[in-house]
């Protein structure tokens, strides 16, 4: 069988040299070869990560926003409680808890 398989591809030297060259270059010339695509593959991994938190941050914001406007004491109390907004004449104290967040 293996002394076919050697006949047939003397037989065939011209388009086993070019597949093989041509399987040569497909796999590391390229500018598609297998690093290219295994990095690119792990590119799209992360970006596929980011989208998920990002959506996750804009269902956030449009519920701070929908409870937010319109109402003036929540808008105060949001500043206040985001951003430590304070008055010019009044001081603020954070209390935080052992991990650094902010008690409620």
């Amino acid at each position: 069988m293996l002394y076919n398989l050697i006949t047939f591809l003397d037989k065939h030297k011209f388009y086993t040299y070019t597949f093989c060259g041509l399987v040569i270059w497909m796999s590391f010339i390229d500018s598609n070869d297998f690093s290219s695509m295994l990095k690119l593959r792990k590119k799209i991994a992360e970006l596929k990560a980011d989208l998920v938190y990002y959506d996750e941050k804009i269902v956030e914001v449009d519920q701070d926003r929908k409870e937010v406007f319109g109402n003036k004491k929540l808008q105060e109390k949001f500043a206040r409680e985001k951003y430590f907004m304070k008055k010019a004449d009044e001081e603020v104290f954070v209390i935080v808890d052992k991990n650094g967040e902010p008690l409620e």
